[in-house]
């Protein structure tokens, strides 16, 4: 099971592409709604006889929420003990003794990083418009000390997308051996044009990671490589994610979407929102029916992301679907290549 926690909605950042916002003055999680945060969760475990859980700690930027992330991790220790902690930070606010307490206490950390200085600081910025890449690059060179498999994660954009093979062997040669490149699907930019450079860059990728035998586990080309089907949207049962207020949702992309809210809590589920979505999940996209990809795309398992991408529960966007295409496109060139190295 998967509970994502936003402690805040604060962020020093102001990236152009956050589909969050610009929140500097965001609200921070309260201990009384941490505390009802645990106890909920311990109940969702036991209903649902899951064995354990993730905490996924988000924000805005979760760090600047520091003194609530110890407390919450701390408190979860005690009350929840099959739980374990994973984390994505921007880097610039990291100090020596908030490295120390992540070393010890959280399993998985993810590092927000496009690549190459260029790349990096087109979009990820401070709010007095300089770039992030200096610092986010230090943090990642020290993070990486204590952290050897931090996964680097990357936002792919219409913009930056010729110089994804690029950003990627940067990153590797950084001392990255997790990468998990990410594309922005509300980006305006994709097109016939951007799409096929996609492509491009994935053949690329893949046949350079063949040429120097790299083990580097690439996220986009290795989902592309290993086909793996989806199951039903399974959100409000096995992940959750849970906002700085307390408010319940299906997953991250929701968070903050009244229309999405199916509970709080100190009070649990809606069992009819539970229901409703729950059902949503097994109605099939008429327009997808027939195409060889259904069991393995998105678009067909996450209805609320169609529904807020589209307006259509049942209609997936057509930039998610034509970067599916990509994705199995590239699957079939990966098999192709290793057939003629045989």
């Amino acid at each position: 099971m998967i509970a994502s926690v936003f402690l805040t909605s604060a962020c020093n950042l102001a990236c152009k592409y956050c589909y969050q916002g610009t929140h500097e003055n965001g609200r921070t999680i309260s201990r009384e709604t941490m505390d009802q945060l645990l106890d909920f969760l311990l109940q969702h475990i036991e209903r649902n006889k899951e064995k354990n859980i993730m905490i996924v700690l988000h924000g805005g930027e979760p760090l600047l929420a520091f003194d609530e992330l110890r407390y919450l991790i701390d408190k979860a220790r005690t009350i929840i003990p099959s739980a374990y902690f994973s984390m994505t930070t921007n880097g610039t606010y990291l100090t020596p003794e908030m490295e120390t307490y992540l070393q010890k206490e959280l399993a998985y950390l993810s590092l927000s990083i496009d690549g190459s200085e260029a790349s990096h600081d087109r979009f990820r910025l401070f709010a007095t418009g300089k770039g992030t890449w200096k610092k986010v690059s230090a943090a990642a060179r020290r993070l990486l000390l204590s952290f050897p498999e931090l996964r680097a994660r990357m936002t792919i954009r219409s913009e930056n997308v010729d110089n994804l093979l690029h950003d990627i062997i940067e990153l590797i040669e950084m001392g990255f051996t997790s990468i998990s490149p990410v594309p922005d699907y509300f980006d305006a930019g994709w097109n016939e044009d951007t799409l096929k450079k996609l492509e491009q860059q994935c053949q690329e990728i893949i046949k350079w990671k063949g040429a120097t035998n790299c083990q580097v586990d690439i996220g986009f080309i290795e989902d592309a490589v290993r086909a793996r089907k989806y199951s039903v949207c399974s959100g409000l049962k096995s992940t959750l994610s849970i906002d700085s207020e307390g408010n319940i949702y299906p997953c991250t992309y929701l968070v903050g979407n009244p229309l999405m809210a199916a509970g709080h809590v100190k009070y649990g589920i809606n069992p009819d929102k539970r229901w409703d979505i729950l059902c949503k999940g097994e109605q099939p996209n008429p327009d997808c029916i027939g195409c060889s990809r259904y069991e393995y795309c998105p678009g067909t398992r996450c209805k609320l992301i169609n529904q807020l991408m589209t307006g259509e529960f049942d209609r997936p966007s057509p930039v998610l679907c034509h970067i599916e295409n990509v994705k199995y496109r590239s699957g079939v060139f990966s098999k192709r290549l290793q057939l003629e190295r045989r």
